[in-house]
């Protein structure tokens, strides 16, 4: 074999080393930004997200509280909440499991978010399956605040205590 040709071999090999570690090192970076897993990040697209008429009528049909969330493209703290909050394994599987989940553009969907009476952004909403306000909650929310709230509503503890009550209890 040749001179010319092992150089060839040799740096066919070594391209081929550089881009297996940047692929993996890409995946990785996915991970490091907000994620503390693999299966986290691969969760993340599966909240049942559903547009808002959809939503209620599943709520209606399955009997189960609605969560609304109220964004808008260019809100940070909706962004950080689609990245933190609705990323996070145990808010992923405690909502598709027990709520209706349905996601509203306030930019696009304004008479709606008006109706509503959204002043800022995040807003989250909790309806009962027959579209029965509960309330809202405005602001980012983390995934430990939530999960406390979405137990509170879940279990009907909002018909005879207040949510402060429910999570001093714990």
């Amino acid at each position: 074999m040749n001179m010319q040709k092992k150089r060839i071999e040799v740096g066919t090999i070594l391209v081929t080393i550089i881009i297996i570690m940047a692929a993996t090192f890409i995946g990785c970076g996915d991970r490091i930004e907000g994620a503390s897993s693999v299966r986290e990040v691969e969760s993340a697209d599966k909240l049942k997200w559903v547009d808002y008429s959809t939503g209620l009528q599943m709520a209606s049909e399955e009997k189960k509280p609605v969560l609304i969330n109220f964004f808008a493209e260019w809100c940070h703290y909706c962004k950080k909440m689609d990245n933190d909050t609705f990323r996070s394994i145990q808010i992923i599987d405690y909502l598709n499991e027990n709520f209706i989940t349905i996601k509203v553009n306030t930019d696009k969907e304004k008479n709606l978010a008006s109706s509503y009476k959204v002043m800022g952004l995040p807003t989250t909403w909790f309806l009962e399956y027959d579209a029965t306000r509960i309330g809202p909650l405005s602001g980012y929310i983390t995934p430990a605040e939530l999960i406390g709230v979405l137990k509170y509503i879940e279990g009907n503890h909002y018909k005879n205590m207040a949510l402060k009550e429910f999570l001093e209890k714990g």
